[in-house]
């Protein structure tokens, strides 16, 4: 069983490495794999023809997104649509040689607009307020079109890691630098150990527990 990711460096795919260790799993960074260029995204799917794949990689830069909305919705939104065109391809029997495929793709909590005061739920009105978020929804409604029966969208929210950029490790280096900090206080969310997602995908895979939806974790 091939199980192919799409991500190496990023906060999630660092923690599958580690509990996907014994599976064999094949992780692909932006060198081997350009998630802007369908045909590299195509030729990915063809030559490992994985019987799960997740999509851990993303363009993320929220703020750079509005710079970039093109390559952002081509990352977040068209590749997406690729892997579910994949896996409703070779599982309903159209194909003579690749085995059933499934995809586990890992959303935002940017698809929402943020204003609630309770945690929102997967079936909530989404609303994203910018290119970053908007492309994400994007991703989410392709795959939700192309294979709604053979994927999985896990949505997660600050995520933080010992690999990688996050708002633990920067409070984490701050403390040690100063003796006061001023944080903002317009914003809550649930932050999420990488591991704890990873643990939860590889479980799904281990143990046959691949249910297609809508989900959040945190």
């Amino acid at each position: 069983m091939t199980v192919l990711v799409f991500g190496s460096t990023g906060q999630v795919a660092s923690a599958l490495k580690m509990t996907l260790a014994d599976q064999g799993a094949v992780f692909l960074d932006r060198g081997a794999c350009d998630l802007g260029s369908p045909a590299a995204v195509q030729a990915a799917l063809e030559r490992y023809q994985p019987r799960f794949i997740i999509n851990a990689a993303a363009y993320t830069a929220v703020d750079r997104a509005e710079e970039e909305p093109e390559l952002a919705y081509a990352i977040n939104a068209v590749a997406p649509r690729i892997m579910a065109e994949y896996v409703a391809s070779v599982s309903s029997g159209g194909r003579l040689n690749p085995p059933p495929s499934s995809l586990i793709h890992i959303s935002t909590d940017f698809v929402f607009n943020g204003t609630r005061t309770t945690p929102y739920r997967p079936g909530d009105p989404t609303d994203p307020l910018g290119a970053y978020g908007a492309s994400k929804l994007a991703g989410e409604l392709n795959i939700l079109d192309a294979a709604p029966e053979r994927s999985m969208i896990i949505r997660t929210a600050w995520v933080y890691h010992e690999e990688g950029g996050n708002f633990v490790k920067t409070m984490l280096r701050l403390m040690g630098e100063r003796n006061e900090l001023g944080v903002v206080n317009d914003q809550r969310g649930s932050p999420t150990y990488a591991a704890s997602i990873a643990d939860a995908i590889t479980t799904i895979i281990q143990q046959d527990l691949f249910t297609p939806g809508i989900y959040h974790w945190t």
